[in-house]
């Protein structure tokens, strides 16, 4: 922390904290949709094809679980944005 005060000042150190923090929710928001909405949206009966094109909302008829998962995932990411800031 010192060293990084006395060569950048207060204000490069802050937006290096700034860039540090938002990097930590990018992997955690990377991690936590990797890990459920992907599982959560893949369907056995698509080919590798159209497998991308299913997992984006607008094509798809929501269930009321998948709805509830994705609302949920909404919550996580809102609660790790506030918490982050």
């Amino acid at each position: 922390m010192d060293y990084w005060i006395t060569h950048t000042g207060t204000d490069g150190y802050l937006y290096l904290l700034f860039q540090r923090r938002f990097f930590k929710l990018l992997l955690y928001f990377s991690a936590i949709s990797l890990l459920v909405s992907i599982p959560v949206n893949f369907t056995t009966d698509s080919t590798i094809e159209d497998w991308f094109d299913r997992t984006t909302l607008n094509n798809k008829e929501l269930s009321s679980l998948k709805g509830w998962i994705h609302v949920l995932l909404v919550l996580i990411f809102t609660l790790l944005t506030i918490r982050a800031v």
